[in-house]
């Protein structure tokens, strides 16, 4: 791994993440542990229980690739709660 001037080296992944933007400065951040996943729906709900999920302050976005129905998820401590259509196949994602 290069590690240019100013910049911190550390043991681990050695892929390299850069940006560029004409509207100023890029901020790229690495999220080793990623809170995202896929569940499947059993009769229109499903919960996943991850320590990654700390409350209801948390950002998080829910997709149904199934199908184009709406999806409503919902953070909690220790948890997501996602409603949504019949058995449809729901992607998540805390962001934040």
């Amino acid at each position: 791994m290069h590690a240019g001037p100013g910049s911190e080296s550390s043991s681990g992944s050695s892929q390299v993440v850069a940006a560029n933007s004409f509207f100023g400065d890029v901020k790229v951040v690495a999220t080793p542990d990623l809170c995202a996943g896929r569940v499947r729906l059993a009769q229109g709900a499903a919960t996943v229980n991850d320590s990654c999920f700390t409350g209801d302050t948390n950002v998080v976005l829910c997709t149904d690739s199934t199908a184009a129905n709406a999806v409503e998820c919902a953070a909690a401590n220790g948890k997501l709660a996602l409603a949504g259509t019949g058995s449809d196949l729901i992607n998540y994602a805390r962001v934040r």
